[in-house]
């Protein structure tokens, strides 16, 4: 009873260690080649995101932590399915990151986008126009998006 009122309390400062860390690595970011005059440099850097959540899940572990501690939330559990779903999105994901690693980012980040929002949304649509949405979505993503910001993605 004891180690499960303990592991009850753990998810909070859990998620306030792991908020830590990312920010410490979001720090560790170089900034961007090109400045843009004025504040508005500092919120295109390619390091303003990941500090900007790492900052957000350390509140919410916070939260989470003074919220446990008062009984207002109780930790539930995860079914089987969503523990199978969850693995293979972080595999999808690591699959992802060797990719960019090794063959650079262009390619790898289409497919990738590409099979997340199919895996993501595969049951709720209808195949074909999922299909339609997630290549637009996709092919706005990685080469409109970077052509509007005036980026060079090369291919490799």
């Amino acid at each position: 009873m004891k180690s499960e009122k303990i592991g009850r309390y753990l998810e909070g400062p859990i998620m306030i260690v792991l908020g830590i860390i990312c920010l410490i690595l979001s720090l560790q970011i170089r900034n961007n080649p090109v400045k843009v005059p004025g504040f508005l440099n500092v919120l295109v850097q390619a390091k303003m995101l990941p500090i900007a959540v790492s900052v957000l899940i350390i509140i919410l572990g916070i939260i989470l932590t003074s919220q446990l501690k008062k009984g207002v939330l109780v930790t539930s559990s995860m079914p089987k399915e969503s523990w199978i779903r969850v693995s293979i999105l972080t595999l999808i994901t690591l699959t992802y990151l060797i990719a960019v690693y090794f063959t650079g980012f262009l390619i790898p980040t289409f497919v990738y986008c590409l099979v997340m929002l199919l895996y993501l949304n595969w049951k709720q649509k209808n195949p074909i126009l999922l299909l339609a949405v997630a290549a637009v979505y996709t092919a706005v993503t990685v080469f409109l998006v970077p052509w509007i910001l005036n980026l060079n993605l090369t291919l490799f």
